[in-house]
């Protein structure tokens, strides 16, 4: 709080602060100096802003407690200090930061207090306004008995995320091994000098701990993750729940998904309970990977160790089912986090309308975008673009420019990104309408934003989808042109639309370039590539691309495995050569590895037995699919119907269909 001796009133050139503003504290901890009163009305002046400054104040701010009281206390007394700084007052070293005084020497009565350039707080920015003049740290020789300025972070290029008073907030201990471990140049030398660090002292962990929080922030998680495993086989340490959450986090954004697993079930060795945090990061870990049924499970088993669930579990769990496109279960989850009290926030309603966006209900993305906006009472431009994203997959043009055009109108006024004019130049490209999605690109690059790799990815699908190769090769030659370096999404798009256009050779010579520069296949690719194959009726490389991809799963290729878009084609190509036992064991083969088949999936082993006209077998399959829950689509039931051989037959398809798609929307 204001010292004591302070006088009852503050002069200023606008008059006298009144005597409750001076003793309110406000000028006490948490003073902020910026270009606001001045103290006395002639000649360049120490200026100072009465606003209170929230959080918790630095270490240099609690420094000038103390000394930038006995200023304002000299100043309130009506002392007077002309001329320069008298004795005992210095500029900062810091430069930037507040005047500190000396305890040396007191100014005397009647003098007004001067300094040579406006002082800014650490919270202005130098260098924002070229009007203010730039100030520079004074040098040592410049001021007797000045301290050298020490050595920071960001002199030995630590990184970027490291500001220059971080020695101040970290503490001198942890920052010079902060700049041990960022020197080491290899895993042993980074565990030498932990070791050389701690010894055989366990309070050092917290030091450790504090610099892998550092390194966090900046993103070098190889290093953190070898410091945390280190601090699990240190005899001096005894690893507790943080240090595990720490390291499952740290393997999940190196997208290390089954040494976080490992790292989760090891905790049970050690008799280390988990808590809530521990369980968000798990479910994170598998939300990443696609195990939705392993982050369900965790989630109950979550709830039953006793846990409330908070906000970042709702989110992450809607968000895992609206990605693995379980509608009905991210809406449960969302009604019990209603129901909880748990009131959602921007992100869980974008997730939500994401999701609807996904599975085609455009009529549903759009009811929560306005539910979102009357819960909130606003609607940033991640929304927007989640609404235009929505209306475009589902083909929706008109109402994607309809959401657009209410984005940027007057009362909401935002000003869109690049990640917006993707979503618009998506729905035009999903629309079938490549000469508009040239036009957004255009307005883009007008708009001083820069197309990122995304962008061309939607120009080349735009024209590819209309069998516009020669025009997508072209986008293709302009990323590289443009500096961009194409990444294995660029040549899938490419791929899959010269796939549709049964352009073959194309495919094949594209699928040897993209490995020419060093790509390597995933999923996605092959999955083109297969349906390029089963499209021409190639099912002899098709087949060999099968056991290609088998091969490298086997060898253990993290970027290759069988998914249900994958099993898709295998099924229908099957199913279209006569193999319906083939199917059958492909299908089996769905559930085994823990997917879960969807109406394109069913539809196609279906269409196998459409093909023979064996009507009660597809009719015993289409209750199979509606028992387990998949809705039926327009698809199955022409696949149904080409199985009748009578009107009767027809008659009773249709009857059975009907049925069960009442069922479906009652439940």
């Amino acid at each position: 709080m204001f010292c004591p001796n302070c006088s009852p009133a503050l002069h200023t050139s606008n008059g006298v602060v009144d005597k409750a503003f001076s003793r309110s504290g406000i000028f006490g901890d948490r003073l902020r100096i910026g270009a606001s009163e001045t103290l006395v009305s002639d000649g360049p002046v120490l200026r100072l802003s009465a606003r209170p400054v929230y959080g918790a104040a630095s270490r240099s701010s609690r420094r000038m407690d103390c000394v930038g009281k006995k200023m304002l206390v000299a100043m309130a007394g009506g002392y007077n200090t002309t001329g320069a700084f008298p004795e005992g007052v210095q500029e900062s070293s810091r430069g930037r930061h507040v005047p500190t005084l000396r305890s040396k020497g007191t100014a005397p009565v009647g003098a007004t207090l001067k300094v040579s350039e406006p002082v800014h707080s650490s919270n202005d920015r130098q260098g924002d306004d070229p009007s203010l003049p730039q100030l520079k740290p004074a040098k040592s020789q410049d001021m007797p008995g000045k301290r050298r300025r020490k050595k920071r972070l960001s002199d030995y290029g630590l990184m970027n995320r490291i500001e220059v008073n971080d020695e101040d907030r970290v503490g001198r201990v942890v920052w010079k091994l902060l700049v041990k471990m960022q020197n080491a140049k290899s895993k042993e030398e980074l565990e030498e000098c932990l070791e050389d660090h701690c010894g055989n002292d366990r309070a050092k962990k917290e030091d450790v701990l504090r610099a892998c929080r550092e390194l966090r922030n900046s993103y070098d998680w190889q290093r953190v993750a070898q410091t945390f495993y280190w601090m699990l086989r240190y005899p001096v340490f005894k690893p507790d729940v943080d240090t595990f959450n720490l390291l499952m986090d740290v393997c999940c954004k190196l997208n290390k998904y089954g040494e976080a697993e490992a790292v989760f079930r090891s905790m049970d060795e050690v008799m280390c309970m988990p808590n809530v945090t521990t369980y968000n990061v798990m479910m994170n870990v598998y939300r990443k990977s696609g195990e939705t049924k392993k982050a369900e499970l965790l989630f109950t088993r979550l709830k039953a160790a006793g846990y409330r669930p908070g906000l970042v579990t709702y989110n992450t769990i809607i968000d895992m089912f609206g990605k693995a496109g379980l509608v009905s279960k991210a809406e449960e989850v969302f009604e019990e986090m209603i129901e909880r009290r748990c009131f959602p926030v921007e992100r869980t309603y974008i997730s939500l309308i994401n999701m609807y966006g996904r599975a085609q209900m455009a009529d549903k993305a759009e009811k929560m975008f306005r539910e979102m906006k009357g819960a909130l009472r606003t609607a940033d431009l991640r929304a927007y673009t989640a609404l235009i994203s929505a209306f475009g997959r589902n083909g929706l043009i008109e109402k994607a420019e309809a959401a657009y055009d209410e984005m940027t109108r007057d009362g909401v006024n935002l000003t869109p990104d690049v990640y917006c004019l993707n979503a618009l130049m998506d729905a035009y490209c999903k629309g079938g309408r490549p000469a508009a999605a040239e036009g957004v690109f255009t307005e883009m690059q007008a708009r001083g934003l820069q197309p990122d790799e995304a962008t061309y990815n939607i120009l080349i699908d735009a024209y590819g989808r209309q069998g516009l190769c020669e025009d997508a090769e072209a986008v293709l030659e302009k990323m590289v042109a443009e500096g961009l370096r194409p990444g294995l999404t660029s040549y899938t798009v490419l791929l899959t639309g010269l796939a549709k256009a049964g352009r073959i050779d194309d495919t094949e010579r594209i699928f040897k370039e993209l490995q020419r520069h060093g790509l390597q296949p995933d999923t996605y690719l092959y999955n083109s590539l297969l349906t390029a194959y089963g499209t021409s009726q190639q099912y002899d490389k098709m087949l060999s691309l099968e056991a290609r991809m088998r091969a490298e799963i086997g060898s253990g290729q993290p970027h290759v495995r069988l998914d249900v878009s994958t099993y898709n084609t295998l099924i229908h190509v099957n199913c279209e050569l006569g193999l319906t036992e083939r199917a059958e064991e492909l299908f089996a083969e769905v559930s085994d590895v823990g997917l879960t088949p969807d109406s394109t999936t069913w539809t196609a082993l279906i269409g196998g037995y459409a093909k023979k006209k064996l009507l009660r077998k597809c009719l015993q399959l289409f209750k199979k699919m509606v028992a387990a829950g998949c809705t039926p689509d327009r698809a199955t039931s022409r696949v149904l119907l080409s199985a009748c051989r009578s009107p009767e037959q027809v008659e009773e398809v249709t009857k059975q269909f009907a049925t069960a798609s009442s069922v479906l929307q009652s439940e």
